[in-house]
């Protein structure tokens, strides 16, 4: 059709010179009429018309025209969007479960051509195109699949918790807490309860597993849980059983969300129908079919399935004992094996104590600390100021040549009324050593001036006396000071004449071993050994990785010659577990996950290790190998569930391998995950609540929660006291006992202390408050346990205060999660387990002038903390 100026050709407008395409059926086409010029709106363009005869009418056509052709190139979408939208509102009438983010994952792109027509419903209208309900709703998903399936969710779970609301409330002999329902509801691909001290996580863990057997959810053989400890794995058994002996209600018909309902603003309404409870012998079986395991009994269990494979545990895997017999009998073989003596002769010489370069420290004199802390003795059992006199020594000792360390120097009062020990004097060669340390010019402290004048005077009076003097430097120590010290005593031989074979008379490997033997070393290095070894198999770390890692440093070569050295019993180790036919429990996990992730797996052992739903019990003390276990349990069917039950603020078990760096960054490890924090303590009071919630969060790495008390005080129930261990017993005691006058039943008082060392002689006490039951544990024994009153000890500095700074070989945090930022982060979620497991007060005790750092930060808590100190 033609106007003036227009013609309307099949594929678009030519107007004029322009040629303007058909619009897009999002597009629209309209006439809009003005009093000397209409605007013709074509699309994206817009045209200006004179006012003319017929020109309205045209317009009329070129709308109709254009909305029949909209319609033609939509009619097959349209169809297609009919059925999709029927097919998703059948679904969703149907559906009852928890929409999970891995479903909507999988399910979304099937839409991703067709998803941008959902958009244009209200154009659809236009066309005169039926739009359904169904299709609203489902445009309304694909616009936003999170937030509709979050609200879906929602509103299942209230219909939820309405339907099973007796259920909670009778399944412990007090009704589940809000927060516990929620985590038993929620049923996302993973789920990580954060569950602190007090809040009910056994009885969260155990409720979960019977709501799923309940609502049909899984089959009791296609739930497993997983504790570390036989006790709590005894517990969570016990507590199941406990349960499948309740009478309990049937499940009942549940009202399904319709597409109106996933729209709508406001949840669906509950079905409140009340069931009737009646006993339901069967499900006590059920429960009872439920896999309750440790994680090493099931890796030996999953290894048992294994056609012609069984695993024996060896007895070196649960006898501390027994193994580091097995590490001092490999240990002494080495010393008659020549190649392997030789290695562990150079290791015991210079390597056997964890030193660090003088570079490290800001000053020598903070260096000769630091040595004097660590007790640094040489072969001949000598205590020494310095790695340098240790390597200077130790060089002398293997290579035969006597000498003697610090000795009275003859010639001293002959130039100065002063006294000089030289380092070594070497009475063959007549000859002194002096290992200079903290020879840094640019040190500008007082000592190191010092320092740097007596080595002067040393000098001068070695000059006026005649004798010889040698000297070493701490910054050749880089370069190895047994081969430099070696060629100027050479050079001091060609000096004197003497051939230095005569000299020196290198001691046997044997000498060397009966040596370390007198001077206990042997034991030393045993058991750090024997800790490396074990801590190596739970790591992921290679020896070839280890040993790559040394670099030139004092630290660097101490890692590399260790690495070396532990490779040697790796190599034993396995061998011997090989040729007993056994295994120890690192093994048996590595080796579990690894089967479960090969092909044939499954049909080898009849599907038997295919679980729905895996619960996972103090989800924050997991070591990496345990965490690929359930990887590999997860990989073996996508819609298995991972619900982890845990607490970082009490994640202490760094030093057995476990990473909390696995809870804190818990999706990237596992998936999608929901959180759920459970938030009401039933152990300790509002006020011992706001001190051990603010302590342990000033560590700001720790994931943030807030946990109410049921309990309340009017009164600061944290209360430090300083003096001598015993007089602070005593008066907490004599207090504690004041309160409980009137009280008939036995008040339980649990003293706890960093280490075992603190033990007090708890029977002297026991006869002089009757009606007290006390006891002691360490921190990390009292871990899930409780006490009306707690008395916590040494709260000091030291190695044996709170925190401990024990020191402790750093090779083993080779094999260890890496080391937080913050200081003292696990001594702080270690100091919050021993706060929170008293039910009423906190005594702390400490020592007036030695409060470590711990009681000067709950002092500067003023209303909160009682300071009796």
């Amino acid at each position: 059709m033609r106007t003036r100026a227009l013609t309307l050709h099949e594929t678009g407008l030519e107007a004029g010179r322009k040629f303007l395409p058909i619009p897009e059926v999002d597009q629209r086409v309209r006439l809009e009429r003005g009093w000397v010029f209409h605007r013709l709106h074509w699309g994206d363009f817009r045209l200006r018309l004179f006012r003319q005869s017929g020109l309205d009418d045209w317009g009329q056509w070129l709308q109709e025209a254009h909305q029949v052709y909209c319609q033609a190139q939509l009619k097959g979408i349209h169809q297609q969007m009919l059925e999709m939208a029927e097919q998703f509102e059948l679904q969703m009438a149907g559906r009852q479960r928890y929409w999970r983010h891995s479903q909507i994952e999988d399910w979304l792109p099937h839409f991703v051509e067709i998803a941008p027509y959902f958009q244009l419903l209200d154009r659809f209208e236009d066309l005169q195109l039926k739009v359904t309900d169904a299709m609203h709703a489902l445009a309304k998903l694909l616009a936003d699949p999170e937030g509709c399936r979050h609200t879906f969710n929602q509103m299942l779970m209230e219909q939820q918790q309405a339907r099973y609301k007796t259920f909670f409330d009778q399944l412990e002999a007090h009704p589940l807490t809000q927060d516990q329902r929620l985590a038993c509801l929620t049923d996302e691909d993973n789920v990580l309860v954060l569950a602190g001290a007090g809040t009910g996580k056994t009885s969260t863990l155990c409720a979960k597993a019977a709501w799923l057997v309940e609502a049909g959810l899984a089959q009791p053989e296609e739930i497993l849980i997983l504790a570390y400890g036989k006790d709590a794995s005894l517990e969570l058994k016990q507590r199941l059983a406990a349960y499948a002996e309740c009478q309990q209600p049937l499940r009942s018909a549940n009202p399904s969300l319709t597409t109106t309902q996933l729209l709508a603003t406001e949840p669906a309404a509950a079905d409140n129908a009340r069931m009737d409870k009646v006993p339901d012998a069967a499900k006590k079986a059920a429960l009872d079919k439920i896999k309750v395991s440790t994680f090493h009994a099931f890796g030996k269990e999953l290894m048992d399935a294994i056609p012609g494979q069984k695993a024996t545990v060896s007895p070196l895997a649960t006898d501390a004992r027994a193994m580091r017999r097995f590490v001092d009998d490999w240990l002494h073989s080495q010393f008659a094996e020549l190649k392997s003596a030789r290695h562990l002769v150079i290791y015991a010489a210079y390597y056997l104590y964890p030193l660090q370069s003088e570079e490290c420290f800001t000053g020598f004199p903070a260096y000769q600390r630091y040595v004097r802390e660590q007790e640094v003795r040489t072969l001949a059992g000598e205590r020494v100021k310095s790695y340098g006199e240790l390597e200077i020594a130790n060089t002398l000792f293997l290579l035969g040549i006597e000498y003697q360390y610090e000795p009275g120097y003859p010639h001293t009062h002959e130039v100065l009324n002063k006294p000089y020990r030289p380092d070594f004097y070497l009475p063959q060669l007549d000859i002194y050593l002096e290992h200079v340390g903290g020879s840094d010019e640019q040190s500008k402290d007082a000592e190191s001036r010092q320092y740097r004048q007596d080595l002067e005077w040393k000098r001068e009076v070695h000059a006026a006396c005649g004798t010889t003097l040698i000297c070493t430097y701490s910054h050749e120590a880089q370069e190895g000071l047994a081969a430099l010290l070696e060629a100027r005593l050479k050079a001091a031989c060609r000096t004197q004449k003497r051939l230095w074979k005569e000299l020196i008379q290198p001691r046997a490997p044997q000498a060397i071993l009966e040596q370390l033997q007198r001077q206990g070393q042997t034991g030393r290095l045993s058991q750090l050994l024997a800790d490396c070894l074990s801590r190596f198999k739970e790591s992921r770390l290679s020896l070839k990785e280890m040993q790559q890692s040394g670099d030139q440093s004092l630290e660097g070569r101490r890692l590399a010659a260790f690495a070396v050295l532990l490779e040697g019993l790796v190599k034993h180790y396995q061998q011997y577990l090989r040729l007993a036919g056994q295994m120890d429990f690192s093994d048996m996990i590595r080796v579990a996950w690894k089967s479960l992730a090969k092909d044939n797996f499954h049909s080898k052992t009849q599907h038997r290790f295919r679980y729905r739903y895996l619960l996972v019990d103090e989800f924050q003390d997991i070591s990496p190998q345990r965490a690929e276990l359930l990887k590999a349990l997860k990989a073996a069917d996508p819609s298995t569930s991972l619900f982890a039950v845990g607490d970082d603020w009490q994640a202490i078990y760094r030093f057995n391998g476990g990473d909390v760096r696995l809870t804190f960054n818990f999706a990237e490890h596992f998936g999608h995950t929901a959180q759920v924090v459970l938030g009401t303590t039933f152990r300790f009071n509002n006020r011992i609540a706001a001190v051990a919630n603010r302590f342990v969060q000033s560590n700001p790495a720790q994931l943030p929660k807030t946990l109410q008390s049921l309990t309340s005080s009017n009164r600061a129930e944290i209360v430090l006291l300083a003096g001598q261990k015993e007089d602070v017993i005593g008066q907490a005691l004599a207090a504690i006992q004041q309160e409980n006058q009137q009280t008939e039943t036995t008040v339980s008082v649990m003293l706890l202390a960093r280490m075992n060392r603190s033990e007090p002689d708890v029977s002297e006490w026991a006869d002089s408050y009757p009606g007290l039951r006390l006891e002691f544990m360490t921190a990390h024994k009292a871990k899930g346990c409780e006490a009306d009153y707690v008395i916590l000890l040494d709260v000091v500095q030291g190695e044996t205060g709170f925190p401990s700074n024990k020191p402790h070989d750093p090779l083993i945090d080779c094999f260890l999660a890496d080391k937080e930022e913050f200081a003292d982060a696990e001594e702080r979620r270690l100091f919050y387990v021993a706060l929170t497991r008293a039910r009423r007060r906190v005594f702390i005790h400490t020592q007036r002038g030695e409060e470590s750092v711990f009681v000067k930060e709950l002092q500067r808590y003023k209303k909160e903390v009682l300071n009796w100190v």
